[in-house]
């Protein structure tokens, strides 16, 4: 079977790929209802997948609707979807997703195990609450004490081999 994650990933490149070159396509992406026919699919996919988690099709809607989704945002930069999603808190929480891409399901794990181990009352929505907001703390403790330093340390490394790259472009020639 082909992971999720790769679909999701062509069904985007499929999307950039038709909209470059098809003015009928783009023009698609670029009516005013897209964006909000998308998000209203994408809930819809998310809500079928949590009472059937093991089907693969709610996942496969989500990936093709939200490649449709990212593309009608990027050439509607101006719909009240794009202003919502690019509101500062929202956008704190996009700078946070592979952090909350590693670390979820151990939150997951530990606040169900917390719960049990407490005697606490079980039920998705609190487990989801719970371990979202706890997800979130964690993202942004890995963001502050990993991502950070090790972006600079990358742009650090990435502009020394750019420098290298460049003298040895424009150094002469030797016989």
């Amino acid at each position: 079977p082909v992971p999720r994650g790769y679909l999701g990933l062509g069904f985007g490149t499929v999307c950039a790929l038709v909209a470059a070159r098809n003015s009928a396509w783009r023009s698609f992406l670029m009516a005013k209802p897209v964006p909000y026919v998308t998000l209203a699919v994408i809930a819809a996919c998310y809500g079928f997948g949590a009472y059937f988690p093991d089907d693969v099709l709610p996942y496969l809607g989500i990936s093709a609707t939200a490649a449709l989704l990212i593309g009608s945002l990027w050439l509607n930069k101006d719909s009240p979807v794009s202003r919502i999603l690019g509101w500062k808190p929202i956008s704190a929480l996009g700078r946070l997703t592979y952090g909350l891409y590693l670390i979820h399901v151990l939150v997951i794990n530990v606040v169900t195990v917390a719960m049990m181990k407490l005697d606490l009352p079980m039920s998705w929505p609190v487990v989801f609450c719970i371990s979202y907001a706890g997800a979130v703390a964690a993202a942004f403790a890995l963001h502050i004490v990993l991502e950070q330093p090790l972006i600079a340390v990358g742009r650090k490394i990435a502009g020394r081999v750019a420098g290298r790259t460049s003298r040895m472009a424009t150094a002469p020639a030797q016989p």
